[in-house]
């Protein structure tokens, strides 16, 4: 049974969503959950990602897992749907999310650092994405 859901933003591709699951008991206590959460994202055109959280804070914030997921190719635009799946004292619970990716950004991520780059027949401008691609275009003339 899926306890609740709550959206959680709208992002460009590129850009990081937190994930955040807190397994929660059935005596509204936060309970570290038997093995890691699983968080499953559904994309609007039914392809699906798994990944499995790691624990935040172990003893600070019992049962916070987190996740910070970078936005890159294997999303498209739309309504994702973020299924985080736990186990409590070998009982199967649930809770989900969404976020909304909107057509803008790079897969890449964002331009972290750039420069230029002079030869014989032009100018050219290279920079490096937050995914650690190297990017190249022609600076213009004058």
């Amino acid at each position: 049974m899926v306890e609740n859901c709550t959206y959680i933003g709208s992002y460009r591709l590129g850009d990081h969503v937190p994930l955040q699951c807190v397994c929660i008991a059935p005596g509204g206590t936060n309970a570290l959950s038997d093995v890691s959460p699983v968080a499953s994202i559904y994309a609007p055109g039914g392809s699906k990602v798994d990944l499995v959280m790691p624990v935040m804070d172990l003893y600070g914030k019992r049962g916070l897992f987190s996740f910070d997921l970078m936005l890159d190719s294997r999303f498209g635009t739309g309504l994702h749907r973020i299924l985080y799946s736990f186990a409590l004292g070998g009982l199967p619970y649930r809770t989900m999310s969404m976020f909304d990716v909107v057509s803008s950004g790079d897969a890449g991520g964002a331009l972290i650092s750039m420069t230029n780059y002079t030869t014989p027949q032009a100018v050219f401008i290279v920079g490096q994405l937050s995914s650690g691609r190297l990017v190249a275009g022609r600076g213009p003339s004058i």
